[in-house]
This record gives C-alpha cells, sequence and structure tokens, in this order.
C-alpha cells in the first residue's frame, strides 16, 4: 500500500512508489565541500536529530566515505544555475537519498522534505 506523505510547503511535482526501501544501515551525509558554513551546520543538526534511527551513527562528510552507505548525497548542480535556486530535485532508492538544487536555498529546503519523510516513515521510506 501506498504511503501519503503529508509534506509542507508541498512540492510541485511528487512521484511516490509503493516500493520501499530500509535505509536503517546507511550512516553517510555526503555533501559538496563548496556548501557554506550554515548549510553544513544545518547538516549537522540533521545527523544529531536522528541519532537512534539508524543502525549507528550518521556521519556528515565531503568527501567519499571508504566504507558504509551513504544516506544522503547532497549536490549543488551548475546545470541548474538558470533554476529557481530555491527548486530541488530529490530521489529515492536503494542508493539512498540523492539531493541536488542550483542554490543552497533549495538544498536547505530539500533537506527539509527528507527531514519530514523520515519522520513519517522512520527508515522503511517509499522510493520517490
Amino acid at each position: 500500500m501506498k504511503k501519503k506523505l503529508l509534506l509542507c510547503p508541498a512540492p510541485q511535482k511528487l512521484t511516490v512508489s509503493e516500493k520501499t526501501h530500509d535505509l536503517r544501515e546507511y550512516h553517510w551525509i555526503k555533501i559538496a565541500p563548496e556548501f557554506s558554513i550554515a548549510l553544513k551546520r544545518h547538516f549537522i543538526a540533521f545527523a544529531d536529530r536522528f541519532v537512534g534511527r539508524f543502525n549507528g551513527e550518521l556521519q556528515v562528510s565531503a568527501s567519499i566515505p571508504e566504507n558504509g552507505n551513504i544516506l544522503i548525497e547532497a549536490i549543488l548542480n551548475p546545470d541548474d544555475k538558470k533554476s529557481d535556486s530555491q527548486k530541488y530535485v530529490l530521489s529515492i532508492g536503494r542508493k539512498g537519498i540523492r539531493l541536488s538544487a542550483a542554490g543552497e536555498a533549495g538544498i536547505f529546503y530539500g533537506l527539509q522534505t527528507i527531514a519530514q519523510i523520515i519522520e513519517q516513515c522512520g527508515t522503511l521510506v517509499p522510493e520517490i
């Protein structure tokens, strides 16, 4: 049965699959090295917020981890530079969560959406 997500603000477009992914063994949040200190702090706060939900501590890094699964990979997409800086693209699949945006505002709003999804679904999240 497809889970109804209640997201605020509501995304412009959202396709939720009936397929789900258990992300409890994912421990890394990979961020772009060029993110501002303020945005990096939001990712650290996100990791702290969800302590205990995953099997192990969530780690935030700007480099590729040597071992372990990446829960979130967040990047600035230069192809989207002409796009609204608040717009983001979010996908959830068996390789974790991928978040991209033209600007840091979009990354921030995407992170808030991810937090809402985990709050509602736990670590068993729908494919998006």
